[in-house]
């Protein structure tokens, strides 16, 4: 690996998200995915897919048009700067047909704290080769003046999806491994992708509209960030409203989102924000 590796958590987030995909869990495959990621099949001839739900629709057709369904990781290389090259074998049996179809092809991947940025997919695997160090190149001479993220800005947008009830999108501001804890509310800890998932999408399936909006966000310092939030809902078959208004405590990792702790009490939730932003230090 070069000097400027881009980790071990892009080489897992990677293998990670192709033994999703071979097994169908979309879930747990999209969820290294960033919120606005994109993949590129325009070399294939296949098109481009920009945010998680395009790129979520294109892979459950592709993996729809086949009964049996194969990956092998031929090769990959870290090549630096937040650039991973994998080559990969595919061995796979279409649909409503006993052949089978294989393919090797090549894969220019752009990763940020373990989450999926941009992927471009390349039957010619020494044109993705040249491509791949061409973007290392270019990526590291940009990388040193990044700046730190906006967390309040962040906070702000992986609210927004909710309204829409678009999931994919809520969870693309999560890390790989995160935990959503109600514990305080009295409704327990809810841990990985799938399992908060399930928790928004059964708390905003109890209504017929609901909108929630941010009404404070403070960047404490040290990834630590406490935001109040105002949720106005009409309840399903009612004409009932139900106003809720709970303060959120999240701890963020370059930029994503691994745990949220969630108070009804505004200030137990800020000494508690508090608290972990000094333990940080």
């Amino acid at each position: 690996m070069s000097e400027d590796s881009t980790t071990p958590e892009a080489f897992k987030s990677m293998r990670r998200t192709m033994m999703a995909f071979s097994r169908g869990d979309f879930d747990e495959q999209m969820s290294v995915y960033s919120v606005d990621a994109v993949l590129d099949m325009s070399a294939r001839g296949l098109g481009m897919f920009e945010g998680v739900t395009a790129i979520r629709g294109f892979w459950e057709d592709y993996y729809r048009s086949f009964e049996d369904l194969r990956f092998e990781l031929e090769e990959a290389l870290d090549l630096g700067s937040g650039v991973i090259l994998a080559v990969v074998r595919q061995d796979a049996r279409p649909a409503g047909s006993r052949a089978r179809v294989h393919t090797r092809e090549a894969w220019v991947s752009a990763w940020d704290g373990g989450m999926f940025r941009r992927g471009s997919s390349y039957e010619d695997v020494d044109h993705a080769r040249a491509v791949a160090e061409r973007l290392a190149q270019e990526r590291g001479a940009t990388v040193a003046e990044s700046t730190t993220p906006d967390l309040v800005e962040l906070v702000r947008l992986s609210s927004q999806p909710a309204n829409r009830r678009d999931w994919d999108a809520a969870l693309a501001f999560w890390g790989p491994d995160p935990v959503w804890d109600m514990s305080p509310m009295g409704m327990g800890v809810h841990e990985g992708s799938a399992a908060i998932r399930k928790f928004f999408e059964d708390w905003v399936a109890a209504y017929e509209e609901f909108h929630l909006e941010a009404k404070e966000i403070v960047n404490l310092g040290n990834g630590v960030t406490l935001g109040v939030f105002q949720q106005d809902a009409r309840l399903a078959g009612s004409d009932a409203r139900v106003q809720i208004r709970y303060t959120s405590v999240g701890v963020w990792h370059d930029g994503l989102l691994i745990r949220a702790t969630n108070y009804g009490d505004i200030d137990e939730a800020r000494a508690a924000a508090e608290r972990l932003a000094d333990e940080r230090r």
